[in-house]
């Protein structure tokens, strides 16, 4: 701003309605040049450091999800899943809504291993990881590598009945993705067995209780010949 006024309150005002500068007259030319080239100067590195932090957020977000995504598969890793399940869980509570969990593992994944390759079996955990992705789309559902050939599913506001469907959709577009696994008889393509187990959570249990009974009616899906869903008494297990 040029300006004649020297007084204190006019300098005040100048800059709370947004002047950078303040140059009074007489204006010497050679200053105001001088003054003019610093504001453009602190302009640029204004617009430098806003280009920048904004690059580091986006790196930051980047480097977020990779910590979040387990490598292989492209869907959530152990760390992520253990992190959702806990805050599931309280929400949940204070909700007085169902959570569900899913376990599901790949049937005879050794032998497929074994027959195949380790290449072929990295292929088979993406193209499977994808399947169960893809079969639990809403918003707030969570699937995730739990390790292995082992997989997690985490449905918010789902109780036994809906889960058994999202169990049902995932047999049924794993047996459409047709991935071979000869020697696997009588189907020769990769199958999958499903534990369930579902919940209202509440402040005296733990979700590590929910993760055990899933994990239970898996053992049960198994013996009962795999390739099957299973779901948990809960209730029988406190």
């Amino acid at each position: 701003m040029i300006t004649g006024l020297t007084d204190r309150e006019s300098v005040d005002r100048a800059f709370a309605v947004g002047a950078r500068d303040y140059v009074t007259k007489p204006v010497h030319i050679t200053v105001l040049k001088h003054r003019i080239l610093q504001v453009l100067r602190e302009q640029e590195l204004i617009h430098h450091l806003a280009s920048v932090n904004q690059q580091l957020a986006i790196s930051n977000q980047d480097l977020q999800q990779l910590s979040r995504t387990d490598d292989l598969t492209r869907v959530a890793n152990r760390r992520y899943f253990d992190e959702i399940l806990l805050s599931e869980w309280h929400r949940l509570a204070n909700l007085k809504q169902f959570m569900s969990l899913l376990i599901c593992d790949i049937d005879h994944f050794k032998q497929y291993n074994d027959h195949y390759g380790h290449v072929k079996g990295d292929e088979c955990l993406e193209a499977v990881a994808k399947v169960i992705a893809s079969s639990a789309t809403r918003s707030p559902d969570l699937t995730a590598r739990y390790g292995g050939e082992e997989f997690v599913l985490i449905l918010p506001d789902t109780d036994s009945a809906g889960a058994f469907q999202v169990a049902k959709r995932i047999h049924m577009n794993l047996k459409q993705a047709n991935i071979p696994h000869q020697g696997l008889e009588p189907v020769n393509v990769v199958t999958m067995s499903i534990g369930v187990s579902s919940v209202i959570p509440c402040s005296d249990m733990v979700p590590e209780r929910l993760v055990k009974s899933a994990d239970t009616a898996l053992y049960q899906a198994k013996a009962r010949g795999r390739n099957c869903t299973m779901i948990a008494d809960f209730t029988s297990q406190l």
